[in-house]
């Protein structure tokens, strides 16, 4: 019997002998347990670690540059969907005769490198599709694949260079990419155009980027009940709402751009994602939604309006001004430290009555408001509005000091 073992013992320190030599051309790894699954787990892991490059020292620095958290096993879960996804890992299992397994797993330097250039060149497959596709019109196609080229940068681990529409080079896909998605968005236009059903709110609206017709694009909006998703088909698009007809008045409503296409991603765009801040990107759109002229024409005795001065206080006119969330936040606690204001969510005062409410969202305010004798009234026009138009927006109110 000892015989047998120490011949099988022989056998798999020559095999171990042979494929050391060979061992400057494949990453791997080697893990033993009694538990079989375990030993495959901790040799795959112990692979991963040895592709150096591709994980701590590249991955983790790109997802830190979007202040995006970035675990170890995070890491190699992204090095070994990758792995495990585009090329073959190699495996060895042998049992020794206290019953534990013994694993290698191994795949070629070679295979790795390869991979990640294929990753490379479809990340700027993604990218130069992008804006042929914005040329022709199909923002919703051009957004996705800026969007898909995003993810896929994020687990390249290197540096990419690209000459992006406005003629700026960049090798920082991570901001360059989300930037040139947002200034495609700041160019959408909606326009309703005609009042199709008298029962119902429902308008056809006109759809342009850059004063062209937007051949497709995917979004959705609150109609009044919830969150309605909708379609641009050729510049056209069909817009449905549920309120009530005393209030079919003209009011802004948040349209938000879809540039995910989730239910077309494959299994790696899903882990990229998994770990990406979507909210860093801005894809709203302000449209106008007509209301009935007639009423809008009317000014009974008894129609509500709140008296507004024809300025604001100034510190509201200097949050008026921001252009983003973080400076509507950067600008209000200067406010707050200066003793000018106090700021917060509706539970932290006892009471509404006076407050401006902002509703907020990436891109700074987008819409201020006033709470008087138990109504909403835009505080710029003094017009009473309907709260519901901002159902899921982020709302700060705020109290002026004298």
């Amino acid at each position: 019997m000892n015989k047998i073992f120490s011949t099988l013992f022989l056998l798999l320190l020559f095999q171990y002998f042979l494929y050391s030599q060979n061992n400057n051309e494949y990453y791997t790894g080697i893990s033993q347990n009694i538990d079989v699954e375990k030993a495959k787990q901790d040799a795959l892991k112990n692979m991963l670690e040895q592709i150096q490059v591709f994980v701590s020292s590249s991955v983790k620095r790109k997802l830190q540059e979007t202040n995006t958290t970035l675990t170890d096993t995070t890491s190699v879960e992204v090095i070994a969907k990758s792995s495990m996804q585009l090329q073959e890992v190699q495996e060895e299992i042998t049992k020794d005769a206290n019953d534990i397994f013994h694993v290698k797993k191994f795949v070629a330097k070679e295979m790795v490198k390869k991979m990640f250039a294929q990753r490379k060149q479809k990340i700027l497959e993604h990218l130069q599709l992008a804006q042929s596709e914005i040329e022709k019109g199909n923002v919703g196609t051009a957004l996705k694949n800026y969007y898909w080229a995003l993810l896929l940068s994020e687990i390249y681990p290197d540096t990419i260079s690209f000459s992006f529409a406005n003629g700026k080079t960049s090798s920082n896909l991570s901001a360059a990419i989300p930037n040139e998605m947002e200034n495609i968005v700041r160019e959408i236009k909606f326009r309703a155009t005609k009042k199709i059903d008298d029962e119902n709110i429902v308008w056809k609206c006109n759809a342009e980027y850059k004063g062209k017709p937007i051949t497709n694009l995917n979004f959705e909006y609150f109609d009044g009940q919830g969150q309605s998703q909708q379609e641009v088909h050729n510049g056209e698009t069909k817009l449905t709402f549920y309120f009530s007809k005393t209030e079919n008045k003209e009011r802004e409503v948040l349209l938000n751009v879809n540039y995910t296409y989730e239910d077309e991603m494959d299994e790696l765009l899903q882990l990229a994602q998994s770990f990406h801040n979507k909210s860093t990107i801005a894809n709203t759109v302000m449209f106008t939604l007509p209301g009935e002229k007639e009423k809008r024409e009317q000014h009974s005795a008894d129609s509500v309006q709140l008296n507004v001065n024809s300025r604001l206080p100034a510190p509201i006119s200097m949050l008026l001004t921001a252009k983003s969330f973080e400076e509507v936040t950067a600008t209000l606690n200067a406010l707050a430290k200066k003793n000018k204001i106090i700021f917060g969510s509706a539970k932290d005062f006892e009471s509404r009555e006076g407050l401006y409410a902002a509703v907020v969202a990436q891109n700074g305010i987008v819409a201020l408001l006033k709470f008087e004798k138990g109504k909403y009234f835009d505080a710029t026009t003094g017009n009473e509005t309907d709260i519901t138009q901002f159902a899921g927006k982020r709302m700060i109110w705020i109290e002026m000091l004298k």
